[in-house]
């Protein structure tokens, strides 16, 4: 029920989002129509199956923290969103949308330089190069000389491009089948600082994810292999609220999913495991007699199977032999859809 992570439907049905009836995947879709997918793909040319991804990441809250890790962290929630949705990596472009407070003030304007070497630190990594962008800088407000400027916080929009080679292989973030294995390619890290988590608890303190710049890569090269090969059954980033949101996402197709997050050892908490925004991570669903091939591409990245689909729609996600958690996959979904009615 977090605003942030709630369903934005009350906004998107008030605009166009299928401009000549060229979207293939809609940012609500599914079944239903209302399931929230990581990108969009657009078929521009009926004569032809190509289309184009469009990406977009965007977290203010890890700049209060570390506008340089706030950058990285949107660049490749960018980039992570396109290869979701069958984005070839290798040919994507980023678009920068700076949107900045007083650059007179010395710590302000120091901020927008670090998030700008974020910017070319994760370009660098992803190898995607930056093809536009834009600012606003200067977003404040002057009381007078009794009263402190009120300032807005430091926020940076990445936008993400990429062709599609084939837009029928597209897999869609809501789970299809029961009793598919589910994965999670990469790694979680202790990584809470900003996140929607400590949000709710009200802790400003933390580390904000970072980029791993030996994997990421790799890592979103994989999960694009993967579907061109019509691996993945679903596919869906982790990004704000963690795993623990991915996955009920993905199950608001009307399906459970019973998960044991036992494995991720990099993380002492049950909280951590389950909350940690860390980069380079995804849901994924596959088939059993699939499950080979898919290990086989992820064999030089972490990747772990943290359980399967179920008919039942209740999600239960275990650790260490205890169960955290077990709801109704409806009533979740009701409480997500309604937050952000008016």
């Amino acid at each position: 029920s977090d605003i942030n992570i709630a369903s934005k439907e009350e906004v998107i049905r008030q605009y166009d989002h299928e401009v000549q009836g060229s979207s293939v995947l809609k940012p609500l879709s599914g079944e239903t129509q209302d399931i929230p997918q990581d990108g969009c793909v657009v078929r521009p040319r009926f004569e032809t199956f190509e289309g184009i991804a469009v990406g977009l990441g965007i977290n203010p809250f890890y700049g209060k923290i570390s506008p340089f890790n706030m950058a990285e962290s949107n660049c490749e929630e960018a980039a992570r969103n396109v290869a979701a949705v069958g984005g070839d990596i290798s040919r994507a472009g980023f678009l920068d949308n700076f949107c900045w407070a007083n650059t007179n003030d010395e710590k302000i304007l120091g901020e927008l330089v670090e998030a700008s070497r974020g910017c070319l630190s994760a370009g660098r990594t992803l190898k995607i190069p930056f093809i536009s962008g834009k600012d606003s800088l200067n977003n404040f407000h002057s009381f007078g000389a009794n009263r402190p400027d009120k300032n807005i916080p430091g926020t940076l929009l990445i936008t993400c491009l990429a062709p599609v080679a084939d837009v029928r292989k597209v897999p869609g973030s809501g789970f299809k089948k029961p009793d598919n294995f589910i994965y999670l390619v990469g790694k979680t890290y202790p990584e809470l600082g900003g996140s929607a988590l400590y949000r709710i608890l009200g802790i400003r303190s933390g580390e904000a994810p970072s980029l791993r710049k030996n994997v990421s890569r790799k890592i979103l090269l994989g999960i694009q292999k993967a579907i061109e090969k019509r691996l993945l059954v679903s596919c869906h980033d982790v990004s704000d609220g963690g795993i623990a949101t991915a996955i009920t996402e993905m199950c608001f197709s009307a399906l459970g999913a019973e998960v044991d997050i036992t494995v991720l050892r990099e993380c002492e908490t049950p909280a951590e495991k389950l909350f940690s925004e860390s980069n380079s991570r995804f849901i994924t669903e596959v088939k059993k007699e699939k499950a080979a091939e898919f290990e086989r591409i992820f064999h030089d990245v972490p990747f772990y199977r943290i359980g399967r689909t179920s008919a039942a729609k209740t999600l239960i996600i275990e650790d260490g032999g205890k169960t955290l958690f077990s709801q109704n996959v409806e009533m979740l979904k009701e409480i997500w859809k309604g937050a952000l009615k008016w």
